[in-house]
């Protein structure tokens, strides 16, 4: 099998395993929402009917990720965007994976833009290792997008952590901590915000902690704080 060929596979495989929600309204903006580790997609349809209340126009594309043999699961296999040993500072970092998701990201984000939808209408969400690779994505794009949601995140190339492109020093940013989480601390958190904003200059990132909130998403106040973010950066037009 040649390299295109290998590639065209690769393609098809991502395209054959990405829910759509299409939106209830004109179709004017779009939210690319990666899941967390050991999970799948459809654990989002409940929260995404709460979240999405107040934003029909908005068509979410959940990509589903692979089963891969997790060293933090002592190797037993399980659905994850890039493999690691803990959630911590100095962990071995699966680059190779990490890069091959932002260029699916890069793709999906590319064929919304060619079906007629700005960058500045779509906006990348995801929980866990989902919002590791949305952040790692937000930081390397080269247009601006509307904005970035995260939930219990970490970024997961410290060694690559500065590269960023200036185009995306102005993308909003959200970002929601359960003050209980035990698997990505708060403090992982906070040292993020505080690093996208004083050393990097992003001007517009949020660091919200949860009561009680630990390494999950279903609750009220992430609802809420969810769909205002949309509210906000994706208005209807």
């Amino acid at each position: 099998m040649t390299s295109n060929q290998q590639q065209q596979q690769q393609q098809q495989q991502e395209e054959e395993e990405i829910t759509t929600i299409k939106p209830t309204s004109n179709h004017t903006a779009t939210m690319i929402l990666l899941h967390g580790m050991l999970e799948v997609t459809s654990a989002w349809e409940d929260p995404l009917k709460e979240i999405l209340k107040h934003s029909p126009h908005v068509k979410v594309i959940m990509p589903q990720a692979p089963v891969i043999p997790l060293t933090i699961n002592n190797k037993a296999p399980g659905t994850a965007w890039f493999d690691v040993e803990a959630f911590k500072p100095g962990m071995k970092e699966d680059t190779e994976r990490i890069v091959a998701r932002h260029k699916m990201m890069e793709n999906i984000i590319q064929k919304e833009i060619d079906s007629g939808i700005p960058p500045e209408r779509i906006m990348l969400a995801g929980f866990s290792m989902g919002a590791a690779v949305v952040l790692y994505t937000m930081v390397s794009m080269k247009v601006k997008l509307a904005g970035c949601l995260t939930i219990g995140g970490f970024f997961p190339v410290v060694s690559l952590f500065g590269y960023q492109k200036k185009e995306c020093i102005s993308i909003p940013i959200r970002m929601l901590h359960g003050d209980a989480d035990t698997v990505v601390v708060p403090k992982l958190g906070n040292v993020l915000n505080v690093v996208l904003k004083q050393k990097f200059g992003f001007g517009v990132a949020e660091f919200i902690l949860v009561p009680g909130l630990g390494h999950q998403y279903v609750h009220p106040m992430v609802y809420e704080q969810f769909s205002d973010f949309l509210v906000k950066y994706l208005p209807s037009i």
